[in-house]
């Protein structure tokens, strides 16, 4: 299966949303994915400095944002601002997760300097 960056950030607003975990997989729908597809991308997120999973009887069942989790997130929550980090990403060929997060801190970096005054 391959990687959907979409589904990845739907995954993340879906964990945000909820109180403290995300038990898996009843509770977490996301539309237009089947649930094989959201299993698969809850897995390899739980493989990353997103997303923590907490294992019962060899099947990780929750998980929870980590703070580089919340921070990735809040760096990719504009629409607008996703748009050009996926068609940026897809034009140069560079859809790592790292990548796009760069690319997000330095775009979020940009606008915050220039609220500030302090040059970009």
């Amino acid at each position: 299966m391959k990687r959907d960056m979409d589904l990845v950030r739907k995954i993340l607003f879906a964990i945000e949303d909820q109180d403290y975990v995300v038990a898996f997989p009843d509770i977490l729908v996301i539309d237009g994915y089947d649930e094989s597809a959201v299993k698969y991308h809850l897995t390899i997120l739980s493989d990353s400095p997103y997303v923590l999973g907490r294992e019962h009887r060899g099947v990780i069942d929750e998980y929870w944002l980590t703070w580089q989790g919340h921070e990735f997130l809040e760096s990719i929550r504009d629409d607008t601002r996703w748009k050009q980090l996926m068609e940026a990403s897809n034009k140069a060929g560079a859809a790592s997760v790292e990548a796009i997060a760069k690319a997000a801190l330095a775009m979020g970096i940009k606008l915050i300097f220039g609220y500030v005054g302090l040059p970009t």
